[in-house]
């Protein structure tokens, strides 16, 4: 039992440092798997895809625990990704903190959208899941970095699902430490298409908003 004034957020997630790994020995080499993520999307069968466990190969910094998932991808595939679902239930309106970090070789693939290395999350409710909300890393940095953003529900839902995404674009990316947290307390931010926030809304429903030229 967690004992303090503040208690600490959850992650709802299993294994987002992919330390819980199987034999893919599907595979023509067998390789590392993540064992609590699904190959969901048009991952290819490239040795490439894989938990890389060797820190002198995942490059992750000394004092980060764990391993990265490594996909590769080209500019023709599209929605190559992993996903885990969590059996979460909730209402309209719920706040999410999702969280990941990313190191990627990525390039600028001209004319194709969706192209950064991303992490997506989406609800199911009324029989269906909702379109994936994505949140992109930035194409413009080569070494590890974290995203942070807030999502709200837009429907009522009995699941989720989460995913890590490197599609539409060339050679490979990886990630480790996705975390996922329903928030209880703090601000709900709404974002307009070019990331600026546009609106913010405590818990307690006071809103305050924001306009760009």
């Amino acid at each position: 039992m967690e004992e303090g004034r503040l208690a600490g957020a959850y992650n709802l997630l299993s294994d987002g440092d992919f330390c819980l790994t199987v034999n893919n020995t599907a595979a023509t080499r067998p390789r590392l798997w993540p064992q609590k993520w699904n190959k969901v999307g048009n991952v290819g069968s490239s040795t490439f895809n894989c938990v890389v466990l060797d820190r002198s190969e995942n490059g992750l910094p000394e004092g980060v625990s764990g391993n990265a998932l490594r996909l590769k991808c080209t500019p023709t595939y599209a929605d190559v990704y992993m996903a885990q679902e969590v059996g979460a239930v909730g209402s309209q309106g719920d706040v999410f903190t999702i969280a990941g970090w990313c190191k990627a070789d990525s390039v600028l693939s001209a004319g194709n959208a969706e192209f950064e290395p991303r992490l997506g999350i989406r609800f199911y409710g009324s029989s269906s899941f909702s379109t994936w909300r994505y949140i992109a890393f930035s194409t413009n940095r080569s070494g590890w970095h974290l995203i942070r953003q807030q999502v709200t529900a837009p429907r009522d839902y009995t699941k989720l699902q989460v995913g890590v995404f490197y599609s539409k674009n060339n050679n490979t990316a990886m990630f480790t430490h996705i975390n996922l947290c329903r928030e209880l307390y703090g601000n709900v931010y709404t974002y307009d298409d070019n990331g600026n926030p546009i609106a913010v809304k405590d818990r307690s429903a006071q809103q305050s908003a924001a306009t760009y030229e």
